[in-house]
């Protein structure tokens, strides 16, 4: 009985001390890393300031490939966020929102892990020269927690540099990578590039229209495979998109399509269908939908002059929302060109 009181008091002399230690201990904790890519800005700034450029290169990503990812409507960019939760210890669950963002020298990050919040995950691009320093800082502050959580997470913040940093600099190594193996890109006078794909499931409904019914048709098309999906308790996944099979004359054969997440069933007219994995031909098109013919050829072109063969029919996947975006000139279309490997 002596023995247990012992333990007991020892127990308890060890949390009085480790409660004593911490209250000497900093508020705050910082973790840095850094590394020069021969990289242009943009291409960093991309990687970074898109959420779901993260799974390119993100340590975490690569950790635990049975996470489960929860993006909001908006994912890149100011106030784009999205959340995880994973088993592995050193994944967890958690959130992360882009609270600022200045093309191609900065994002700002607001985290949350494991329902401990006020931490911020900051990147910072400084090009000199064509070289440029990438910094990735870690930044947590007690000040924000409830009284009984500080203690352990001032102890915490003397083994963070031991933790986060060896995963900063994979991720700084991965981004470093990717950066370098691309090329500045352009056509028709819009950024593109030849990107790597997973492969993708959808459901479409396929018509032959006039160049005048294009919008209203895409929109009831629309409407109808969003029920649908909700019908059949599926999931969307992605942006909107078409496949333009061909047009003769002012008639287009093309399919309206929903990204969905796995294999489904469905009867006719609707149509399932999947896009295999593989490389992509993407043109970054900015303004009017009316307006994006002439980039059909120059991408086509593109492709010719660089013995790259189509593996399949060009696509146009819609990420901005005309309803909430009036300004057309904003609108962001990706023409999408498959070509064979």
């Amino acid at each position: 009985m002596k023995i247990l009181k012992y333990i007991a008091f020892s127990i308890l002399g060890l949390i009085g001390l480790l409660l004593i230690v911490s209250f000497f201990l900093p508020t705050k904790t910082h973790v840095e890393r850094s590394i020069d890519i021969n990289a242009n800005s943009k291409h960093i700034y991309n990687l970074v300031n898109n959420f779901k450029a993260w799974k390119q290169w993100s340590p975490w990503h690569k950790k635990d490939t049975n996470s489960i990812y929860t993006y909001a409507d908006i994912y890149e960019g100011n106030g784009a966020s999205f959340s995880w939760k994973s088993k592995h210890p050193d994944v967890g669950n958690g959130t992360m929102k882009i609270v600022s963002s200045v093309p191609n020298e900065k994002v700002e990050i607001e985290l949350t892990l494991n329902d401990f919040g006020g931490s911020r995950a900051d990147f910072n691009m400084k090009e000199t020269e064509g070289i440029v320093h990438l910094t990735w800082n870690f930044d947590s502050d007690t000040k924000d927690l409830p009284f009984y959580w500080v203690p352990i997470s001032k102890l915490f913040g003397l083994l963070m540099d031991g933790m986060l940093g060896p995963d900063y600099e994979a991720g700084l190594k991965s981004i470093k990578e990717i950066a370098e193996s691309k090329t500045d890109l352009e056509i028709g006078g819009f950024e593109a590039e030849v990107r790597n794909t997973s492969p993708l499931f959808y459901i479409a409904l396929r018509n032959q229209l006039k160049e005048e019914e294009i919008g209203p048709k895409l929109g009831e098309n629309y409407a109808f495979l969003l029920d649908l999906i909700k019908q059949l308790s599926a999931k969307q996944t992605g942006a909107p998109f078409t496949i333009n099979y061909a047009a003769k004359g002012k008639v287009y054969d093309m399919a309206t399509c929903l990204g969905v997440e796995s294999e489904i069933t469905v009867t006719p007219p609707v149509i399932a269908g999947k896009i295999e994995a593989g490389k992509q031909l993407v043109i970054k098109y900015y303004g009017p939908y009316e307006k994006i013919g002439p980039l059909y050829g120059e991408g086509f072109k593109y492709l010719i002059e660089n013995n790259l063969k189509a593996a399949g029919a060009p696509m146009e996947f819609y990420f901005t929302d005309p309803m909430l975006e009036k300004d057309n000139s904003k609108w962001l279309t990706e023409l999408v060109f498959p070509i064979k490997d």
